[in-house]
């Protein structure tokens, strides 16, 4: 692809959500708000820096997103949220407790279902996910700000809700979700009220997460909990990383222009 050029200059500061929980032959993909040209330079030296293969760019200008899909990027059907957090009235529908490291093999699982899951509805290969590419992933998980699992009577895993903070005080919803057999009986809920919860307690006063936009039913979900769609779209950006290791094979997007190394 033949590099385009950088959509207008602006002062909006990038928010770089970090490393969303998608783990591809051992290297991550990084998340970020983009909205002008300094935002597209700062990601360039950053993803050469961590050598992500994948990255993930939400971005609410026009000029910026057309730019994207004119170097190739693919443009995902996802909806961008935000929900203000507070301390939530938490009705009793299971256990909410901190994820620790003797959950692993119980969160692996489940969180293999998520990534198919999820994957699935956007039309898009899964990953596959190695023991070891699980217990990085798990042990960044547990460092997040809030790290919370769902579990019945019987210390059984039925949901899981993980979020990090960010450096201009808001949080970003890394993780949640809860299995087919917990569905529709309040414990979603009561996960997310929990994660809400935590996240005002320590002083973050907003949370952002995506949702699948055909996904009617979350929709529903998020917005009795409050959440706001933003005018934002989201693009998957394979990087030059990816194209001297494959190792964004199969999960969209193109190597294009502005992360292109220009010696």
């Amino acid at each position: 692809l033949r590099p385009h050029p950088p959509p207008p200059s602006s002062t909006v500061a990038m928010r770089l959500l970090g490393e969303i929980p998608i783990r591809i032959r051992n290297q991550v993909v990084l998340c970020a708000e983009v909205d002008s040209e300094e935002n597209l330079i700062e990601l360039k030296s950053i993803a050469k820096e961590r050598a992500s293969p994948l990255l993930r760019i939400i971005s609410t200008n026009t000029v910026v997103s057309e730019h994207l899909l004119a170097s190739g990027a693919r443009e995902l059907p996802l909806l961008w949220l935000e929900c203000e957090t507070s301390e939530q009235t938490i009705s009793s529908q299971c256990v909410i407790r901190s994820l620790t490291k003797d959950d692993f093999a119980a969160w692996a699982q489940s969180f293999r279902w998520f990534q198919a899951d999820q994957f699935g509805k956007l039309s898009l290969p899964c990953p596959h996910l190695s023991d070891e590419d699980l217990e990085a992933l798990f042990r960044d998980v547990l460092s997040d700000s809030v790290a919370l699992c769902a579990e019945s009577e019987s210390h059984e895993l039925l949901g899981v809700a993980h979020a990090r903070t960010c450096q201009d005080g808001g949080s970003f919803l890394a993780e949640f979700y809860v299995l087919p057999a917990a569905h529709r009986t309040g414990i979603g809920r009561s996960l997310f009220q929990s994660a809400l919860t935590s996240l005002a307690r320590q002083g973050v006063a907003s949370l952002r997460y995506w949702c699948i936009a055909e996904n009617m039913a979350a929709m529903s979900f998020y917005k009795k909990m409050g959440a706001v769609p933003l005018p934002a779209r989201s693009f998957n950006v394979a990087t030059p990383a990816a194209a001297a290791g494959d190792g964004a094979a199969g999960c969209g997007g193109g190597c294009f222009g502005f992360l292109r190394s220009e010696e």
